[in-house]
């Protein structure tokens, strides 16, 4: 039988070309078969930074949950001690300290509130500092005193300061609104011994409340974030925290919402212009000292201390402008003075950060858990 010339080279051809069609289907899945297998080692690398960041530490959003959830756990569970404890040895005074106060006054509860308010305020101070201590020491290498209440040079006049500043603010608030004729004051005549002890119960209360809420909002969780994520997140997220921790307070509104926004960045700022929390505690003690004691008018909707004051004050309308019943923190005036107030702070050249603050915030090193000793070399290497 005759064969068709050339039927043998093509069919030989043929076969070659489905050979090196075979060949380069094995290389393609073999190049694909390690990039679709992850290597464990590496997905536990993956999952590990998640949680931990280059420096060995917590990332700072986890760091600032294990300090809210710290800080409620030890409040809980101080308060829950004090009370058992104060029920079995002294009934009288746990319910002066932990019963509903009794409305004395048709203005407000009488000495049992102030009593409560100032053993509360101490009390959650405490419990505030003993979680804020925990937490930089376990978390961040660092002690109590770089949180922001060491008695660094200069912490005096930096809380002087602060005092003035907040004081001042607030009356520029009040006197502004009393020229639009939204606020009216007159005075009160409680005699020189209740003017006496309301000065200096509410000092103290009010002082201590702002210590409370500085460690919680300018405290761990702030400087965690400023450290790993910058000052302006950081301001961002803890400012509009602090809004929302008002929310539930009577008379809320919108406007005292953004009030309390930016109150958060005033107090924010003060902050990081010293690195401690003196300046920013004084401002935001003598502001609500002077708005109720001074002024008499309700601080963020609370009108528990009105019958102390040296002044009656009463807000008219239209309340965008007076605050209404929630105070001047609920009208815009109060936005454009801490607005102001912002801008001084940042820019005046009375204020700054110490060497010591500066030093003292920096975050410790991970100490190595043994040392060996290198055979190949001869030095001391950590493990």
């Amino acid at each position: 039988m005759r064969q068709t010339p050339g039927s043998d080279t093509d069919r030989i051809a043929a076969e070659g070309d489905e050979s090196n069609a075979e060949d380069r289907t094995r290389g393609q899945l073999h190049q694909l078969k390690p990039r679709d297998v992850v290597p464990e080692s590496q997905v536990s690398d993956r999952v590990i930074e998640v949680f931990i960041n280059a420096e060995g530490e917590f990332r700072s959003g986890w760091r600032v949950l294990i300090f809210a959830g710290c800080s409620l756990i030890i409040a809980l569970l101080v308060n829950a001690l004090i009370q058992s404890i104060l029920a079995l040895l002294a009934p009288h005074l746990n319910a002066v300290l932990y019963a509903r106060a009794n409305q004395s006054t048709p203005q407000g509860p009488g000495w049992h509130g102030v009593a409560q308010f100032d053993f509360g305020s101490i009390v959650n101070f405490l419990c505030a500092a003993v979680a804020s201590a925990v937490c930089a020491r376990l978390l961040e290498r660092r002690g109590f005193e770089s949180i922001g209440y060491q008695p660094h040079r200069g912490y005096l006049r930096d809380l002087a300061i602060g005092l003035v500043g907040g004081g001042l603010a607030l009356s520029a608030t009040v006197g502004v609104e009393a020229l639009a004729a939204c606020v009216s004051l007159t005075a009160r005549h409680n005699g020189a011994s209740v003017d006496i002890l309301g000065l200096c119960t509410l000092f103290v209360g009010f002082g201590f409340a702002a210590g409370v809420e500085e460690l919680l909002f300018r405290g761990f969780a702030f400087q965690a974030l400023v450290h790993n994520v910058g000052p302006a997140i950081a301001l961002a997220v803890t400012s509009l925290l602090f809004g929302v921790a008002h929310l539930m307070n009577p008379e809320a509104s919108a406007i005292s919402t953004i009030n309390t926004v930016l109150a958060g960045l005033w107090l924010g700022t003060a902050y990081l212009k010293t690195r401690s929390l003196w300046f920013c505690t004084g401002l935001h003690l003598s502001w609500n000292f002077v708005m109720v004691y001074v002024f008499g008018l309700p601080v963020s909707g609370l009108k528990d201390f009105d019958h102390l004051s040296l002044l009656i004050g009463s807000s008219y309308p239209p309340v965008w402008v007076s605050g209404g019943s929630y105070g001047p923190e609920g009208g815009v005036v109060s936005a454009l003075i801490l607005g102001l107030s912002i801008l001084m702070i940042w820019k005046t050249k009375l204020l700054s950060t110490t060497v010591e603050m500066a030093q003292s915030s920096r975050h410790g090193k991970p100490r190595p858990r043994y040392l060996s000793l290198s055979l190949n070399d001869g030095k001391v290497a950590h493990d």
